[in-house]
């Protein structure tokens, strides 16, 4: 079983009511996975998400898939060629495998019972919140959403009139 495929089944048989994502003002981290087998955040990007943490809002201490159940303690320790290869094949997965697709309805689902959400997304993160959004019915209605995007993004989510998007990198990128 390769390991993108046995990740699939651990996000399967996640309960969802064992999700992190159950306040009604979230601040949350949001990328693609260095380690798949670890949803833990650095040091580094939980002080971010504390620094811009406003008033009445709570912090999600784990990345995708935001359950405390899965692993989200410990931070991945990965080389850099390591995580570019693993970022490489789940953006890979987030657009083109609908088994994953699904799972990340499923997992990002609880933010439409939400008021506010500020989302700080890598690349990837950009990559998989789109996705989302795009598999969303359209008579569903959306939290505010603020996104701080650390990296490129996608045209579909600056486009959205509903979202307030802040880019801190570029733009676009050349993948």
């Amino acid at each position: 079983m390769s390991k993108m495929t046995s990740y699939l089944v651990r996000l399967s048989a996640l309960s969802p009511d064992q999700t992190m994502l159950d306040s009604d003002r979230l601040v949350l981290f949001i990328s693609g996975s260095s380690d798949i087998t670890c949803a833990g955040l650095t040091a580094g990007q939980l002080d971010l998400l504390h620094a811009i943490c406003p008033s009445g809002y709570s912090v999600v201490a784990s990345n995708f898939p935001f359950n405390q159940d899965f692993e989200h303690i410990k931070s991945p320790q990965v080389s850099l060629l390591s995580a570019s290869a693993s970022h490489i094949i789940y953006y890979w997965h987030t657009i083109l495998n609908l088994r994953f697709q699904k799972l990340l309805q499923v997992h990002m689902s609880p933010l439409l019972e939400t008021q506010k959400v500020v989302l700080v997304c890598k690349s990837s993160g950009v990559n998989m919140l789109t996705q989302w959004l795009n598999n969303l019915e359209n008579e569903i209605s959306l939290p505010r959403f603020r996104i701080i995007s650390l990296g490129p993004v996608s045209q579909k989510l600056l486009n959205n009139k509903i979202l307030e998007a802040l880019v801190i990198k570029e733009k676009r990128s050349i993948f």
